[in-house]
């Protein structure tokens, strides 16, 4: 399974915001797409997603044209967690997360026992299943984050598009969340996650992709990514580096230089 970009560009209200990147990702890896604000991270992924046309270039699963794909087969091949997710209506969390099941069954059908076993099982991963008669309009922020991860979990898809899957979180269910990231990748899933803690993300990410202005300035694994000079010209920030008693190495961002944008498309 591989879902890739080739010389990707997308414009927005006429205005270009990705220029000729390209990416490709495939079964059991986790790679974090990161990069400063108004890089361009979020429209890359929906551009991933199909969400948003390419002015030029082109989306392929598994070497097939994306658009070229019923919606309905790339329903049940790729998950989507958006920033902006909402509900858009009362519902109990097990509801919400049983929503993940809707490209698996006929229109109206109840759920299957495979169905109830998927969002449980996606409910017990995002540790949610506590929550699951509380109804969406009483979650916290972090709490709604989370449900929204088990209502793309429940998809149970090939390849899980993340944007900002850690948003809100506390820093315990940070962990957790990258944890479950990274053991749903080493179990096949291919995913690709919109990032902006750069601790986290080179922990826990096989290769990072850095987005500046657009473009991909690097695509390698984080220690090869994240360089000095690069998080200087791309962040404006210089890092700490350090290494954990287990062996694991570690940055910390630390001190700030230069003005970036304050919008990420």
């Amino acid at each position: 399974m591989r879902l890739a970009a080739e010389e990707l560009q997308v414009r927005l209200q006429d205005r270009p915001i990705l220029d000729g990147v390209s990416l490709s990702v495939g079964s059991g890896e986790l790679v974090g797409l990161v990069g400063p604000n108004g890089a361009g991270k979020t429209t890359f992924l929906r551009a991933l997603a199909g969400l948003v046309p390419p002015f030029t270039g082109r989306i392929l699963l598994d070497g097939r044209p994306l658009s070229a794909i019923p919606r309905d087969e790339r329903a049940r091949r790729l998950a989507v967690l958006v920033q902006s997710a909402g509900i858009g209506w009362p519902m109990r969390v097990a509801e919400v997360v049983a929503l993940g099941r809707l490209p698996h069954r006929r229109a109206f059908a109840p759920l299957s026992e495979a169905d109830h076993a998927a969002v449980a099982r996606a409910m017990a991963r995002a540790d949610v299943a506590h929550l699951r008669e509380r109804a969406e309009p009483s979650l916290s922020s972090g709490e709604r984050m989370r449900v929204l991860l088990a209502r793309a979990l429940a998809v149970e898809a090939e390849i899980l598009l993340a944007d900002e899957p850690i948003t809100a979180l506390d820093p315990a269910h940070q962990l957790d969340a990258m944890d479950l990231l990274r053991a749903i990748s080493r179990a096949g899933t291919g995913i690709v996650a919109v990032l902006h803690d750069l601790t986290l993300a080179a922990r826990f990410c096989d290769r990072l992709v850095v987005l500046s202005e657009g473009r991909i300035v690097a695509d390698a694994r984080p220690a090869l990514a994240l360089t000095d000079p690069l998080l200087q010209a791309a962040f404006g920030i210089s890092v700490l580096r350090g290494t954990h008693a287990d062996g694991t190495s570690y940055i910390l961002p630390w001190h700030r230089s230069g003005r970036l944008r304050e919008d990420d498309p």
